[in-house]
């Protein structure tokens, strides 16, 4: 990520301690290992919704998941890898691609998985899951993030809790059980 999409295979090996062949053992191509690091951090940020503990309600568990994913949005690597993806899009599109299928496209599906789930229990009102989805991460997509990717100062400086709690209390208001179905 300091180097960019051009950096070669031999510098990240000599970077991660690595040999060469080491790498190649693990990821046949570069892509291969940026999809895996993509991958890396939707499990960590989703393991909420995607391995869910079933007592929990939905707000303790949307809040863990917005507080999870605006902390990796504000992350210093995560910008610079966003960053990278921008700069080489037009050059290696399919690169954007795969960061989309693999990062933003899976916290979507496995979002939309547990808000289906959690409407067939009777604890949220969701008829399209993948909207709701969008939805859920859109208000967590913040002003914050746009500044922090642009080199912007945050002012006042962002505090998470707060916003990630009145961003749930506005989602379950949108799609708490007591809401009409669309």
């Amino acid at each position: 990520m300091e180097q960019g999409h051009d950096v070669s295979m031999e510098a990240i090996a000599l970077a991660a301690g690595v040999s060469k062949q080491t790498i190649y053992n693990a990821f046949a191509t570069k892509e291969d290992l940026f999809v895996a690091i993509v991958e890396d951090s939707v499990d960590r940020i989703t393991k909420v919704v995607a391995e869910p503990d079933p007592g929990a309600e939905p707000a303790a568990v949307l809040a863990t998941l917005g507080r999870d994913f605006m902390t990796l949005m504000l992350d210093e690597r995560a910008i610079r890898l966003k960053r990278i993806l921008v700069a080489t899009s037009a050059q290696h599109p399919r690169l954007g691609a795969l960061f989309v299928q693999a990062g933003p496209g899976q916290a979507r599906r496995r979002l939309a998985e547990y808000l289906a789930a959690e409407a067939l229990r009777g604890r949220l009102a969701v008829a399209d899951p993948m909207v709701a989805a969008e939805h859920f991460f859109g208000m967590m997509s913040s002003h914050a993030h746009l500044c922090t990717l642009l080199g912007v100062a945050i002012e006042p400086p962002i505090d998470i809790d707060r916003r990630v709690d009145l961003a749930v209390a506005a989602f379950l208001r949108a799609y708490g059980p007591g809401t009409t179905r669309r």
